[in-house]
């Protein structure tokens, strides 16, 4: 028999026996999974941080090197650990800034309008039971699904504080959790300054460790993968949180000067859910459209046309200014990539899986290139 026919046999035979004994043992796989997990939260928690916050770092430290070039022109070396220093203040400054933000104001903020929300459930319910009526007798609805619609709504509305009084004991388990999570992020956040301060030299470790336990070629082509997901992610996920800022402080504003009430709470549904692209802003509009309509219809109105020119604003004059190195990919396979990661892991996963599906996509678009010019 040939060697490699044989080779390719044992392989397989052995991939099926390995995913066999994975799925018999998937439980106890899970729960090692789960206790590494924990143990490595904090330095997940670190690379994550300092992950978001190299590119701001790195456009620092250039900004920060001309102006050292300007200021000491005589002097015989430039002071490039200063400047990395200063560079690296300046980035926790601004991300503890955002943070006090975010924690200080938008959630206290956030809090108050779900209250005021169900504080008002009562008119609310009156005024949606009015809209509904009125729409059965203008436009002619079938008066059963009318009806459901209405019921289910008001009892969503009316159950509110049964499920709330439902979820206090799952509120008080979570404290444990919520107090280790805390602990967790600060040992992130401090593991993520040094990550960020000793960059090259955890690079240089991890590039030697890997050239040196791994077969030349094979570590090359790591090495290479490594670097593209680096750019794609980088790129896309920082381009992505900051036109979801942009876009929820410029909804907030609007929002405000037109007089619509609860602007931080839906700036912020519009803020987290349009860091998905195409679908996001449609998923925010979704309920934020439904607290404006029940609580007066015209302020729905006015929201939807906002909306409309806020997102145009953004696809045709924001967006396309923050994009830094487009993924070229398809538009066909950006649906297939937030259809696949919305399936699998929900919001998180539609995050994700464009820039996954980027970093693929260019790696196979690199390899039909080189082949293509192998063969020309």
């Amino acid at each position: 028999m040939d060697k490699k026919l044989l080779r390719s046999i044992l392989l397989a035979i052995t991939f099926a026996v390995f995913l066999v004994a994975v799925i018999i043992n998937i439980n106890k796989i899970s729960g090692i999974l789960t206790l590494i997990w924990g143990i490595l939260n904090p330095i997940i928690v670190g690379f994550c941080i300092a992950f978001l916050l190299n590119r701001p770092l790195e456009f620092f430290i250039k900004a920060y090197g001309k102006l050292d070039g300007k200021l000491f022109k005589k002097a015989k070396k430039p002071h490039t650990g200063a400047v990395k220093a200063f560079a690296i203040l300046t980035v926790y400054i601004i991300f503890l800034a955002v943070t006090a933000i975010l924690f200080g104001l938008i959630v206290p903020q956030t809090i108050s309008s779900v209250v005021n929300l169900y504080n008002n459930r009562s008119e609310y319910i009156k005024n949606f039971i009015s809209i509904t009526e009125w729409l059965e007798n203008a436009l002619g609805l079938n008066v059963s699904i009318a009806d459901e619609v209405k019921k289910f709504t008001i009892d969503l509305i009316e159950k509110m504080p049964e499920n709330i009084m439902n979820a206090i004991p799952e509120i008080f388990a979570a404290a444990g959790d919520i107090a280790s999570g805390v602990i967790n992020a600060l040992m992130g956040f401090a593991m993520s300054v040094y990550m960020l301060a000793s960059k090259d030299m955890l690079l240089s470790q991890c590039r030697r460790l890997l050239y040196a336990y791994i077969p030349e070629k094979a570590a090359v082509k790591i090495s290479g993968i490594t670097s593209i997901s680096s750019d794609v992610f980088g790129d896309y996920l920082g381009q992505r949180l900051l036109d979801a800022l942009i876009v929820g402080v410029l909804c907030f504003v609007c929002m405000t000067v037109i007089g619509l009430p609860y602007a931080i709470l839906i700036s912020a549904i519009i803020a987290l859910t349009n860091v998905i692209p195409f679908f996001g802003p449609l998923i925010g509009a979704i309920p934020s459209v439904f607290i404006l309509f029940i609580s007066k219809p015209i302020n729905a109105l006015w929201f939807i046309i906002m909306i409309i020119v806020l997102q145009q604003l953004n696809e045709h004059l924001i967006s396309p200014k923050l994009t830094v190195r487009p993924m070229g990919m398809p538009a066909w396979l950006t649906f297939v990539a937030l259809f696949t990661g919305g399936g699998l892991g929900g919001f998180f996963g539609m995050l994700l899986s464009v820039p996954t599906f980027g970093v693929i996509y260019k790696i196979i678009t690199e390899l039909i290139d080189k082949k293509n010019s192998q063969t020309a």
